[in-house]
């Protein structure tokens, strides 16, 4: 059987691309049942009341060592207070997980391509009121009312490339300028008027990328080393595009594979960029601690400006949950979190390459940090 296409189908997108952002809101204060997947940790063994350190290292003990993995990490008021990794990052070469192991992060990559245009915006080189035509002039005039603001939030009427239909044909060794020539051609028509509602697209984030390039005259990639990554000490993180590689000894797709769902894309923005644990803990510390964007940037972000289709609230290039700041990220076998309460200055992530377990475990994650005290 032909795994999961995540895609396929409007009305599974909009159970599924929840699930990618906001999946875990009834499990941490929000309204109505819980719908995820319960906690498991093999043989039944009662957490409750145990530290967190320890309800994290028997959960992740119960995960099979030779498999595909996950890597966890967990900051509290700026120090790392846990960090734990299990499983194979390369089934092939038994190359273990470790907290540089770097991961494909998926949809997690929105919130750092939000963080590197808002930057843009500090240093007055972009405005989120500029007409994405300002610096695209290609795509259709009559996309004209679309603002960079809208791109963040959700809100343009632009079609989601992947979630609104599936074509691997299309897809395969695309780029960003192969992006703007299809859009031009092949996909003009808006689903909405920009502003008019919220709906979660990929390509909005893949054009915010192509701004990025065109306001910088850097590749996206190395426009992100020099602006974020380097500053902040992720030392492990790059975007994996047709100009870098996946490195050696990052996480395989699924442990084995270094195509996903069949095939190769180098679209970025939306995704593409691979970060470790430890990654996280310098970007949390730098983000946190006003060396990315300024205080009163990041509190922007994290209010609400929209509300999608079949999700919920939505920032600029953040989820919105009851504590905080969320983000999940799905790309085949790739499963992704990072998450940061605000309210008990607490941050946390989960990375991990194993398809369906790995989604169990993100959501597992989250569940046992954002509820313990």
């Amino acid at each position: 059987m032909r795994a999961l296409r995540p895609w396929t189908h409007r009305r599974l997108l909009r159970r599924r691309e929840a699930a990618v952002w906001l999946a875990t809101l009834a499990g941490c204060g929000g309204s109505g049942g819980s719908t995820n997947p319960p906690i498991s940790i093999g043989d039944p063994v009662d957490i409750a009341g145990l530290p967190l350190t320890k309800q994290l290292d028997l959960y992740l003990a119960s995960a099979p060592a030779d498999q595909p993995g996950i890597s966890v990490l967990v900051m509290q008021d700026g120090v790392e207070t846990y960090s734990s990794q299990r499983g194979m990052a390369n089934s092939l070469t038994r190359t273990a997980i470790t907290r540089h192991t770097g991961f494909r992060l998926a949809s997690v990559s929105k919130p750092f391509t939000a963080v590197a245009v808002m930057q843009l915006v500090e240093q007055g080189q972009l405005k989120l009121s500029d007409a994405l035509l300002d610096y695209l002039p290609e795509l259709p005039e009559h996309w004209r009312p679309i603002t960079l603001e809208h791109l963040l939030t959700h809100t343009s009427g632009i079609v989601d490339i992947f979630n609104d239909f599936w074509t691997p044909a299309v897809f395969n060794n695309m780029t960003l300028d192969g992006l703007l020539a299809y859009l031009a051609s092949s996909q003009r028509n808006l689903e909405f008027p920009p502003g008019s509602r919220g709906d979660y697209s990929n390509t909005g984030f893949m054009l915010l990328a192509k701004v990025i390039e065109r306001r910088t005259g850097r590749r996206f990639g190395e426009h992100m080393a020099e602006a974020l990554f380097k500053p902040a000490g992720m030392l492990d993180s790059y975007i994996n595009d047709e100009y870098t590689p996946l490195k050696a000894g990052d996480a395989l797709n699924r442990g084995n594979l270094s195509t996903y769902y069949g095939f190769n894309t180098y679209l970025k923005g939306s995704m593409a960029q691979v970060s470790s644990a430890d990654d996280f803990l310098h970007f949390y510390q730098a983000l946190l601690g006003g060396r990315l964007v300024k205080p009163e940037t990041l509190a922007e972000m994290a209010r609400p400006h929209s509300t999608v289709t079949g999700g919920g609230r939505y920032g600029l290039g953040f989820g919105l949950a009851s504590y905080g700041l969320v983000h999940y990220g799905e790309w085949d076998g790739f499963w992704t979190l990072m998450a940061i309460d605000t309210h008990r200055k607490r941050a946390w992530t989960a990375l991990t390459n194993s398809g369906t377990p790995g989604r169990t475990q993100v959501f597992d994650i989250e569940r046992l940090v954002s509820g313990a005290l």
